[in-house]
């Protein structure tokens, strides 16, 4: 039996409880560079999650961690568990890459704030995928697995889910105590807690602050990752550098095509709308095809 069983049965239901019910449709923001590289390449890009735009997101699970620790600490009794305890909050809270990537969607088709926080100046794109399609497409087509998971902002619920993080990680390491002869090695109490952090890192990437629920965000999570045996790629982020593995939905145009809803965004310049959707229709070097093409008549323009 594994070492961290308890966590990892607790993680796994989460998991599936956030999994069971996607939208039929989920919607990707970009902009003209993004829509134009997902649909000649077909493929979508998942970023590692501690390079995402919002660098407080991984923080917020790892401040409601540390806070059911600082809770469960007057209870324990033994010097080893308060060790334990110390070394997790180290490990989740340094600089170390995370071997966990992500994409993010939103359950909503035509949201101010997904235009406003997506676009630039180039122009705005939101790219329609059938849910079940979209999953079963890069699983077809993708070495990593990766899941489709709902965001939790409900602060509620996602601080509930890192107690039971913590009670299930004492849980874990009080069987592996249990099993030791006299006491246990450092190496093993720090194999334990690395192995905890991996099961952490994977649902961490839903636990959402609760200003952004109007972004109603899916996000397609990934197994954790060997970061020495994956390829590995490297963009420019706006202020670092930014690893992504790339997901396959499509290696190429052949029939039936993957079909792809798009929504054409608030933009610069004279009827732009109509001027994209009609260029978009006669491009001929997409791997996906757009179908159909829509027009946001949002208020909302990029300066």
């Amino acid at each position: 039996m594994s070492t961290t069983a308890s966590l990892e049965k607790f993680v796994g239901d989460v998991l599936h409880t956030y999994t069971t019910t996607p939208p039929g449709m989920l919607w990707h923001y970009t902009n003209a560079a993004g829509f134009l590289g997902i649909f000649r390449s077909g493929k979508l890009w998942a970023t590692n999650t501690d390079y995402l735009n919002d660098a407080s997101e991984m923080r917020y699970s790892r401040r409601l961690v540390l806070r059911a620790i600082e809770g469960i600490r007057s209870s324990i009794t033994t010097r080893e568990e308060h060790e334990m305890l110390s070394l997790f909050l180290q490990c989740i809270g340094d600089n170390a890459t995370r071997p966990v990537f992500v994409t993010s969607f939103s359950a909503e088709k035509n949201e101010l704030s997904q235009w406003r926080a997506y676009g630039g100046s180039t122009g705005s794109f939101a790219l329609g995928f059938g849910s079940a399609q979209l999953v079963a497409a890069i699983a077809k087509n993708t070495v990593t697995r990766f899941g489709l998971y709902q965001c939790l902002y409900d602060e509620t619920q996602s601080a509930s889910l890192c107690q039971q993080i913590v009670e299930n990680l004492l849980e874990d390491f009080r069987s592996l105590r249990t099993s030791a002869t006299g006491s246990l090695p450092y190496n093993e109490m720090s194999d334990f807690v690395h192995e905890s952090v991996r099961i952490f890192d994977t649902l961490a990437p839903l636990i959402k602050h609760p200003d952004f629920i109007k972004e109603a965000e899916w996000r397609l999570v990934s197994e954790v990752v060997d970061l020495t045996k994956r390829p590995i790629h490297l963009r420019e982020g706006r202020t670092q550098i930014v690893p992504y593995l790339e997901l396959t939905i499509a290696p190429d145009n052949s029939d039936p095509r993957f079909t792809v809803h798009m929504l054409v965004g608030p933009s610069n310049g004279h009827n732009p709308r109509d001027a994209s959707r009609a260029q978009i229709g006669y491009c001929d070097d997409f791997i996906l095809q757009p179908f159909p093409i829509e027009s946001s008549y949002s208020p909302f323009r990029h300066t």
